[in-house]
């Protein structure tokens, strides 16, 4: 069984079991009960809410793009596999493949279309526990950076 038939099989089940629940809680329970069962109620419902947007993200996926590094250099494309690899292990980031379009886009914006200084920017960021690359400066190199999320970083 894929992994597209277990989900087709779980969402099944969620919506079973969400009709069951409803019917019990509409079979015109004491007060006192459905009062407790209000909140579980609400949060069921945020549940099944949940599971049928996830449902149609299933049912109609949005189809990746090629993505086209900017650098023509073996070595960098070394180093870029090893930077989603540290990216996945370190973070559980995956890139999609609008995100590293851009941020392939990106380094080869701050790095001046070089592909030594991006990979410099990649192996800094690395070795400090990055989870985003950054135009590497004299500052950042003499003076720790806070390791927080900044606009424009990937």
């Amino acid at each position: 069984m894929n992994v597209k038939e277990k989900w087709d099989k779980l969402h099944a089940q969620a919506q079973a079991t969400s009709k069951e629940i409803n019917s019990y809680l509409a079979s015109g329970l004491p007060s006192m009960v459905a009062t407790r069962l209000s909140k579980f109620s609400k949060e069921y419902n945020k549940l099944i809410e949940n599971i049928n947007a996830f449902d149609r993200y299933v049912n109609k996926p949005i189809k990746a793009i090629k993505v086209k590094n900017p650098f023509e250099n073996k070595e960098f494309d070394k180093d870029w596999q090893y930077w989603k690899e540290y990216l996945d292990e370190s973070y559980s980031i995956v890139y999609q493949s609008r995100r590293e379009q851009k941020a392939l886009d990106y380094l080869y914006e701050i790095s001046n279309k070089d592909a030594t200084t991006a990979s410099k920017y990649l192996n800094y960021a690395m070795a400090n526990g990055y989870r985003n690359f950054f135009k590497v400066t004299e500052k950042a190199k003499s003076q720790p950076a806070n390791n927080t999320n900044r606009d424009g970083d990937f």
